[in-house]
């Protein structure tokens, strides 16, 4: 019954969402092509139609062009709930007979008669990997589709367009930088100066983790946005040439501007991202669909928990916080299905999420505004506003300045908790952080250093860490991956009690990045009770927190002020 009630609350809660596009009909293309080249085209078809509203809508739960898995491998079964609730608001499916480019295009041909204008002719490369992502630059600018030769000899419909650019050869370039380097010259100077997308395709010039599908899947709203698409490593050392092209080409955005699709190794992208003072949201699919979904993205409920209201210094307090809410992923798959767990509403969890989505795919923060139960709470990933590392950013204090008013915003407040992803741990700069935020973050937390760590800033502001065997305890072989809920649950609870063994109480022990992290939460709840540890959430733990700094002396604040 919960999980019907979930399901309806989807059907509700972004009806504010869509009401702009109330009674109109969108394509719904069934399946991605299986071919890559048709893909990239068909992503920038989508692209163009979507910049005048929703008008197409790629099935994400069929294979990913040129591999085994769903584009939204995550939780293949997230399309069939968001399909369920646009049809509930209005938003009518013409579904396709299949995902052919020819057929896609002539459906929005009869919606958008002039969307395209013509083709941009790039050659099929075994040498040159850069040609197919400068094509779809190209596209964008000249409101054309990427082909190739052979793409327009297997489909008629394109045969018919004009060519508007026809790239250069692969033999004219000596490498892939130095295709880039031509885009640089010819092309980087027209496109957006808020959006790039990195492709993440594996290459035998580079390879970028397992290829993730969503990094290419976030081709779509490059185009829609006329914003500049390569797939280029960020690792300096084993590739010095194309991470010095990387950061020229980002060198183009604004200050705060945002990186999207993804690129590896993730930490390395990161970095990069942060030393240009750009933001990384992570590709999903429909992008180009869901950031016209115009909604006035309403401030996360504050909630708090029974057992969070009032500091109990005998017991032990623990948090599950989600992964991963800095990404559009995450919000699109439905917390990877967690937050359509049946446990849900039934015990206190921590759930990350990221204002810069409220900013920019509104919908998308809309949904969790409305459909949050009175056991969920929230917190602000990675870094507060989207992924980055705030203390390598060029111009720190005007991102915690803006950062600050989103929080004001969107987050609940008080009881504001930011989680970063930065080495060390300088109190220093949390202390500069929250200052410049206008006092608008109420504590922090970041990733493992070792050992489990409660520490305050001179003003009593929390500061905690997870334990190094409860951050990601799976990724980390801390429990077996495919255990039962049962067995993960039997995994946490010996992880948790060996991090307590030596602490006096109260302790906060901070759970990160697990699976099922709602249904173990739910599996632990009782028992731990019983056993004087509690589980709160990130409100509950902003509180708690620095009602324990007072009672260790770690705050100025008069304990009689709370007791």
């Amino acid at each position: 019954q919960k999980s019907m009630a979930a399901v309806c609350a989807v059907r509700a809660a972004l009806l504010a969402a869509a009401c702009s596009a109330c009674g109109q009909a969108f394509l719904l293309v069934p399946a991605y092509p299986a071919a890559y080249d048709e893909a990239l085209a068909l992503y920038a078809l989508t692209g163009h139609a979507n910049r005048q509203g929703p008008q197409v809508w790629l099935n994400a739960s069929s294979t990913a062009p040129g591999m085994t898995v769903p584009v939204m491998w995550a939780y293949p079964e997230a399309d069939a709930h968001w399909l369920e609730f646009l049809s509930q608001q209005g938003l009518r499916p013409q579904h396709l007979a299949d995902g052919s480019f020819c057929t896609v295009l002539g459906a929005v041909q009869k919606q958008q008669p002039d969307v395209i204008r013509g083709v941009v002719l790039y050659e099929e490369s075994d040498v040159i990997n850069a040609l197919p992502y400068l094509a779809a630059t190209a596209a964008g600018l000249l409101d054309g589709v990427p082909v190739t030769a052979q793409l327009i000899s297997a489909h008629r419909c394109l045969a018919k367009l004009p060519v508007l650019m026809q790239l250069p050869n692969a033999r004219e370039f000596t490498d892939d930088v130095d295709a880039y380097s031509w885009g640089v010259d010819h092309l980087l100077a027209k496109t957006s100066k808020r959006v790039q997308v990195g492709a993440c395709r594996s290459w035998s010039n580079y390879t970028c983790g397992w290829g993730d599908p969503l990094g290419s899947a976030a081709i779509d709203v490059a185009v829609a946005e006329r914003g500049f698409v390569h797939n280029l490593s960020p690792e300096t050392p084993a590739h010095p040439e194309q991470a010095d092209m990387f950061a020229k080409i980002l060198s183009h955005l604004d200050a705060g501007s945002i990186f999207t699709g993804w690129s590896e190794p993730e930490s390395s992208m990161i970095a990069l991202l942060s030393k240009q003072g750009t933001l990384q949201l992570c590709g999903a699919p429909n992008l180009s669909f869901l950031r016209v979904l115009q909604s006035q993205a309403a401030q996360l409920p504050h909630h708090r928990s029974a057992p969070g209201a009032k500091l109990d210094p005998s017991k032990h307090y623990v948090i599950f916080q989600s992964n991963e809410g800095d990404t559009p992923k995450n919000a699109y798959s439905f917390r990877g299905g967690n937050w359509l767990s049946r446990s849900r509403g039934s015990v206190p969890v921590a759930w990350g999420v990221d204002p810069l989505i409220a900013e920019t795919f509104p919908g998308l923060w809309q949904y969790y505004a409305e459909t949050a139960s009175d056991a969920d709470q929230f917190f602000a990933a990675t870094g507060g506003l989207g992924y980055t590392y705030p203390w390598a950013l060029p111009d720190r204090d005007s991102y915690f300045e803006r950062a600050g008013r989103a929080w004001e915003k969107y987050m609940p407040q008080p009881g504001n908790w930011v989680d970063l992803w930065e080495g060390g741990l300088n109190l220093t700069l949390y202390e500069r952080f929250r200052a410049k935020s206008n006092v608008s973050v109420d504590g922090f937390s970041q990733q493992t250093t070792g050992a489990a760590i409660n520490t305050w800033l001179d003003d009593g502001t929390p500061v905690f860490l997870p334990d190094q065997s409860l951050w990601y305890p799976e990724d980390k072989g801390y429990c077996n991956s495919t255990a039962s809920v049962e067995q993960f649950s039997e995994c946490i609870d010996r992880l948790t009690k060996a991090v307590l063994a030596d602490k006096k109480p109260p302790f906060f022990v901070l759970i990160y990045g697990q699976s099922h992290y709602v249904d173990v939460a739910k599996a632990l709840q009782d028992t731990w009770s019983s056993q004087g540890i509690e589980i709160v959430g990130a409100q509950d733990l902003a509180d708690l927190g620095r009602k324990a700094g007072v009672l260790q002396g770690r705050s100025r604040q008069s304990p009689s002020l709370w007791v």
